[in-house]
C-alpha cells in the first residue's frame, strides 16, 4: 500500500522536524517494512537522506538514521515514505528515491504496471537501471520525459518529486485517483499525504477540523466521496 507525507515553505522558511515526523508516524500502517525521509534545502539545491529507526538494518548501514539531531533546520521541504515491499523487495527500492547523479528525489505510492516497457524503452536510449524497482523506471521516466511521462504509465499513483535541475517540487495522482493525496495550504505552508489523519498532526490544521455535512450526506446517500476538492473534512 505505501504512504507518503510531505511539507513545503513556497517562503523557503524552515520546516517542523517534529511534524513530519508526526505525519510520517500517522501513517506507519501503510508501510510496515521500511521508513524514510529527504530533506530538500531549495536555496542551496541541496538534498539529504535520512532512514527511520524502524528501517532494516541494511537500510540503516547505508543511510543514516534521522534523530531530533539531524541537520536539517534550512530545509524548506520535507518528505516521508513508509514502505509496503511488492515488486523489488530489496533495500534498493528504499525511499525517498534519489537517483545516482542526485539531481531528483521521489517518494512514491502506487504501482506502474507498464514499468518493465518502459524499462526497456529507457534502456534503449542509454539509461542504466540500479535496482528492479517500479520506483527507478518511474524516476528516470520523468528525467527522459519530463511531466509529460505521466501520460505514458499504466497503474496508479500518488508522488513527490523534487527536481533539482528545476528547483521544483512536483505533485502527482493518477488520473482517477486510486492513489489518494490529499493536501492543505495555510499562508506559505503546504502539508500534503496519502491520508488525512497524517495532515491532522499539524497543530495549525488540527486546530481547523470540523465536520463536512455536505461531503459526509453525498456518501451516506449517494455512495459519493472526495469529490472534487471535498472531503469529510
Amino acid at each position: 500500500m505505501c504512504g507518503i507525507a510531505g511539507i513545503v515553505d513556497l517562503g523557503r522558511e524552515a520546516v517542523a522536524l517534529r511534524e513530519i515526523l508526526a505525519m510520517s508516524r500517522a501513517i506507519r500502517h501503510r508501510g510496515p517494512d521500511d521508513a524514510g525521509f529527504a530533506f530538500i534545502d531549495q536555496n542551496q539545491r541541496r538534498i539529504r537522506a535520512f532512514s527511520d529507526a524502524s528501517s532494516p538494518g541494511s537500510v540503516r548501514n547505508r543511510i543514516p538514521v534521522l534523530d531530533t539531531d539531524a541537520n536539517v533546520q534550512a530545509s524548506n521541504i520535507a518528505l516521508a515514505h513508509r514502505r509496503f515491499s511488492i515488486i523489488d523487495l530489496s533495500d534498493g527500492g528504499h525511499q525517498p528515491y534519489i537517483d545516482k547523479e542526485e539531481s531528483c528525489c521521489l517518494t512514491f505510492n502506487g504501482e506502474i504496471y507498464n514499468y518493465i516497457e518502459l524499462r526497456d524503452e529507457l534502456e534503449a536510449e542509454g539509461v542504466i537501471f540500479r535496482t528492479r524497482s517500479d520506483t527507478e523506471v518511474l524516476l528516470e521516466s520523468y528525467k527522459a520525459w519530463g511531466t509529460e511521462c505521466f501520460a505514458k504509465l499504466v497503474g496508479f499513483w500518488a508522488l513527490a518529486l523534487y527536481d533539482r535541475r528545476s528547483n521544483q517540487l512536483i505533485l502527482s495522482r493518477d488520473r482517477l485517483g486510486k492513489r489518494p493525496l490529499y493536501w492543505a495550504k495555510i499562508g506559505s505552508r503546504i502539508w500534503f499525504a496519502s491520508e488525512i489523519k497524517a495532515l491532522l498532526q499539524v497543530p495549525q490544521l488540527a486546530a481547523l477540523k470540523k465536520v463536512n455535512e455536505q461531503a459526509v450526506w453525498s456518501w451516506c446517500t449517494l455512495g459519493q466521496r472526495d469529490l472534487g476538492s471535498s472531503t469529510f473534512f
